[in-house]
């Protein structure tokens, strides 16, 4: 940490993220990546005796980002260096990130590419053969042809068939009437024809990148450290001969790809192909890094799950359960199953006792028309007649957004956290609120304020010095939870709960395309058409929005669903969601905290297909909501341990919530501990599925929840597309 301007100007430079994933923004990490390794090498020795809990490390790295540079030089020298450490700790990690989100982007591509070209070249291949369809009549008539002596040399007839089909055509003349294409070798053919391509964007990543295994052998692991020791020996794979590439990861269907065969002196031999070769390391370490089998230590996402766990467990397991008190951690997991039988049996009793009693008015069965005896369920439901606004709002005049920031300012002051960038040098007046107001609107209408100033009384300049001044994210947060705080506080707030004495939320992503250049933005045809877009995910609690992030519109909602609620300013009872917030861990983590994860279900009859018992199947054989199976309590019991050791680290914030949620939640990883916690997961999951069967009020509850979120995100979707979007 040298001295103060350097130091902000190095800070700055690591502040700008990259805009997207091209060869020169990964070129710009990767100078990040090397002009911070030995800062991240020291915070790394520092932190750990400094005892920061991984979620203190990213709040303090966040307060770099969250200030600007004015805003720190008035905090003491050693505040600004713990957060200094703090940032660039949490900075490379996220460079790491980049860099391997780049290195996916990028070899995805390729392979989607490839897959092109292979249909394109079967396709051509087989119009090519096709023409020879006649020729190939005539040549098969040679064996059948009594003019053509069983004496008469093959050769002869040979060179009558080529005289037909010339000979390099014979390929495809013979998959032709094989129909044996093969688009995996058309697809190492493109990876050939574009290696230079490759390796020019691929290979630099691969160079700065620490790999590591659990399992020190690993032969993945092995060949990355050998492209590693060559590379920084200033050689190319090219100079290095055949025979000394490592290929015990090769898988063997490969080998056919990777190996050239050649004549050495009339004896064919097999030739590596090192173009070919690089490539499927590349591809089998995509497949490694998704499965975790390699693992970036030094990265956000993409470390062990080891490291994302709290260290030392089995020495401190009974000092943190003390700590937490968690009433989930503190007992005992026989205890636990046992509450858990009690209320899921009876209730699957309970739902097909009202379903054979006429109660359940909303389930219908159906009989297949073609098989009458085969039958089929579903829930039906009573669609809203459209209603016209109640009378009840026609006597409150129409009012211009300015009047309404007005009104709520006169109650809640939200204007008063929009504070000067130089506090010490300046302060708010009454001047600026009416440009902040105008201000405020110009940006959340997509107006802008140059076309603002056009149609208001306050110019351009007033403008432009007000939001580079006032309007940052530090000031837009603090003003939006006055703005919550007030509302919650209202009389008719409560008066808005969907169920008594039940405060339900519900979450649920909006698509936003987006001009601005970022790494999170993402291509979506379905939404975005040929442009870029981010997601904004947001919390709805009784028509107020209590807590918004934006992720990448590749990601999964349902990974970020526990954190957004975790961290809420206003805490619920049930939290609801759409399909995309379901994944195989989220009933577990949310009855962790006390809390119930209630998603609404779509094609119920499917879902009602994975409900599982702590009885035999076969008790509930003639019922029509059947389990399909006994629940697994034996493994959920002997992995326990482990499963407190995932719940602890969740609580204590031992890494980000939404890593550790999708890297348990995913079928490509797989171990005994996540295996327990999704059987623990599907357990929560069936009394849920059985409950949305059963309960119309809890349908309704949560479709409620739903529309609300959905309504909030249309409201902004119409301010936002005032001036066309």
């Amino acid at each position: 940490l040298q001295d103060e301007d350097q130091k902000m100007y190095g800070v700055t430079l690591l502040k700008r993220d990259a805009k997207g994933f091209n060869h020169a923004e990964l070129t710009k990490e990767i100078h990040k990546h090397q002009s911070s390794i030995e800062l991240f090498k020291a915070a790394k020795q520092l932190i750990p005796t400094l005892e920061i809990s991984e979620q203190n490390i990213r709040y303090y790295a966040y307060l770099v980002d969250y200030y600007t540079m004015n805003r720190l030089r008035e905090l003491s020298s050693d505040t600004v260096k713990l957060y200094l450490l703090c940032y660039i700790y949490y900075r490379f990690e996220k460079i790491n990130d980049n860099l391997i989100h780049g290195f996916l982007h990028h070899l995805n591509k390729y392979k989607s590419e490839a897959r092109t070209y292979s249909r394109d070249a079967v396709f051509d291949y087989k119009v090519e053969a096709k023409g020879y369809s006649k020729q190939a009549g005539e040549i098969l008539d040679f064996f059948t042809d009594e003019a053509i002596a069983d004496s008469e040399a093959f050769g002869t007839v040979r060179r009558k068939a080529f005289h037909l089909v010339a000979r390099e055509k014979f390929p495809a003349l013979k998959a032709h009437v094989t129909q044996s294409f093969n688009e995996e070798g058309f697809r190492w053919d493109y990876y050939k024809a574009i290696a230079k391509t490759i390796s020019y964007n691929l290979r630099p990543i691969v160079k700065v990148l620490e790999f590591s295994s659990d399992q020190p052998d690993c032969p993945l692991l092995q060949v990355l450290l050998f492209f590693q020791s060559i590379w920084n020996k200033k050689k190319s794979l090219k100079q290095v001969k055949g025979n000394e590439f490592p290929t015990a990861c090769l898988p063997k269907d490969l080998e056919k790809y990777v190996y050239d065969t050649v004549n050495v002196e009339g004896i064919p031999q097999k030739v590596l192909h090192v173009d070919a070769y690089e490539f499927m390391v590349y591809d089998l370490l995509a497949k490694a890094l998704d499965a975790g089998t390699i693992v970036v230590n030094d990265s956000f996402s993409f470390k062990g799950l080891k490291q994302d766990l709290l260290p030392d467990w089995t020495e401190n397991q009974k000092e943190i359960l003390a700590k937490l008190n968690n009433p989930v951690l503190n007992t005992s997991i026989k205890k636990q199953l046992q509450d858990l039988k009690k209320e899921l049996d009876p209730l699957v009793v309970k739902v097909n006792k009202n379903i054979a009693q006429g109660k359940n008015k909303e389930f219908k069965i159906k009989s297949n028309k073609n098989n009458p005896k085969q039958q089929t369920w579903t829930l039906t439901y009573v669609k809203k007649k459209d209603e016209i606004n109640n009378p009840f709002y026609n006597q409150f005049p129409k009012v211009t957004l300015s009047q309404v920031l007005r009104f709520v300012d006169n109650h809640c002051h939200f204007t008063k956290a929009f504070t000067h960038v130089k506090p010490r040098f300046a302060k708010v007046t009454e001047f600026d609120i009416e440009a902040i107001f105008a201000i405020l609107i110009a940006n959340a209408t997509n107006y802008g304020i140059y076309h603002m100033a056009g149609i208001c009384d306050i110019d351009y300049n007033t403008l432009f010095l007000t939001s580079k001044s006032l309007i940052r994210l530090e000031t837009l947060k603090n003003s939006n939870h006055l703005l919550g705080e007030k509302m919650a506080e209202l009389p008719i707030f409560k008066h808005w709960d969907l169920l008594e004495q039940q405060r339900i939320a519900a979450f649920d992503g909006k698509k936003i395309q987006t001009r601005i250049r970022h790494i999170l933005a993402r291509y979506s045809s379905k939404y975005f058409g040929q442009k870029q877009g981010v997601v904004s995910y947001s919390l709805n609690y009784n028509n107020l929005c209590t807590n918004s992030t934006v992720i990448g519109a590749n990601e999964h909602e349902s990974h970020y669903s526990y954190s957004i609620a975790y961290n809420a300013e206003i805490d619920a009872d049930w939290y609801c969601g759409d399909t995309h917030s379901i994944n195989q861990v989220q009933h577990a983590f949310f009855h962790l905290i006390s809390k119930k994860f209630t998603p609404h279900l779509k094609k119920i009859h499917d879902k009602a297909n994975a409900i599982i018992t702590f009885k035999s199947p076969s008790v509930y054989e003639k019922y029509i909501i059947k389990p399909t199976r006994q629940t697994n309590t034996k493994s959920i019991e002997a992995e326990w341990n482990n499963l407190q050791h995932i719940f602890a680290s969740m609580l204590m914030g031992s890494s980000s919530h939404s890593v550790i949620v999708s890297k348990l939640s995913s079928h490509k990883r797989s171990s005994q501990t996540q295996e327990a916690l999704w059987e623990y997961n599907k357990i929560l999951q069936s009394i849920h599925t059985l409950k949305f069967i059963d309960d119309p009020l809890y349908r309704q509850a949560i479709r409620g929840a739903l529309n609300r979120v959905e309504g909030y995100h249309q409201l902004t979707g119409k301010i936002g597309g005032v001036h066309g979007g």
